[in-house]
């Protein structure tokens, strides 16, 4: 006989989990290019509300039956990814991943404050695309920034929307050695939400004893809470991500839609399973 209080299985917890969000058509087939990236920790919970039937006097319990069934997941995010702030904005995972596109400011000329025409390193210009929103700043000197948006571009210069003007000097003639740098600003936009985004989520994590994946996979959820972003000078920064997971429709695994090829798991296992080695 065991001692009392001995371990029956070998299902332990511990180590680092990844989560993978991706769009519905990638349910279950999640990457590790799907993945937010670092995070601290990651708590997937199921919450059941129970209601009681009482009888008899005094009244015990006769029957229990739950009546309401909810899950969620919670992570403390460390990456800053311009996908990770839409995902917490609840713009969802649109877009795709942007062309970077940079140069410096001519070397030969001096910008002064107030300035609404850039000129920049020769045949650069054309690098750049009317709208585009641009950042310039000096190499070492992230205070001196200003933030333009452009109206129409040239083989070297670029000329910026009214109002749009540079906020500080940048002698690039005068300042020998000092680089200027200037590239498209990609935005995430903030208030730009007109309806929910839904995507597919997993965790992945390694099983202590048998170095098998465990796996927890949901066919839909969406963002819920807020974005609260602090900085600070002893940690990086972090955030809390929390991802309400829902029950896909009947329409959401029809024919021709997004979850179709899920259908058959997920009419065994509405709203996700968690596969947990083979024991």
């Amino acid at each position: 006989m065991a001692k009392l209080g001995s371990a029956i299985t070998p299902k332990f917890d511990i180590g680092t989990a990844e989560m993978r969000l991706g769009p519905l058509t990638k349910a279950n087939l999640l990457q590790q290019s799907d993945s937010i990236g670092l995070i601290d920790d990651a708590t997937y919970t199921v919450n059941q509300t129970s209601v009681d039937l009482l009888g008899g006097f005094p009244k015990t319990v006769v029957d229990t039956a739950v009546t309401e069934q909810t899950a969620t997941i919670n992570a403390t995010m460390r990456e800053y990814s311009r996908r990770n702030l839409r995902i917490m904005l609840g713009d969802g995972l649109a877009g795709t991943v942007p062309t970077e596109i940079k140069s410096t400011l001519d070397t030969a000329a001096d910008l002064a404050a107030g300035a609404n025409v850039v000129n920049v390193a020769t045949g650069d210009g054309v690098l750049f695309t009317p709208d585009d929103v641009v950042i310039i700043y000096p190499e070492g000197r992230p205070q001196d920034v200003s933030v333009l948006q452009i109206l129409s571009v040239g083989t070297d210069a670029l000329t910026m929307k009214t109002g749009h003007v540079t906020a500080v000097d940048y002698n690039a003639l005068t300042e020998t050695g000092t680089v200027f740098h200037i590239y498209v600003a990609h935005q995430v936009p903030i208030g730009n939400i007109t309806r929910t985004n839904y995507f597919s989520v997993m965790l992945i994590q390694q099983e202590n004893s048998t170095g098998q994946p465990k796996v927890v996979s949901f066919w839909k959820g969406a963002i819920g809470g807020s974005m609260e972003v602090a900085t600070g000078a002893d940690d990086f920064a972090s955030s809390a991500m929390e991802i309400k997971l829902l029950t896909p429709t009947v329409s959401d695994s029809a024919t021709g839609a997004d979850l179709e090829n899920m259908a058959d798991l997920i009419n065994l296992h509405p709203t996700g399973m968690l596969l947990n080695g083979y024991l």
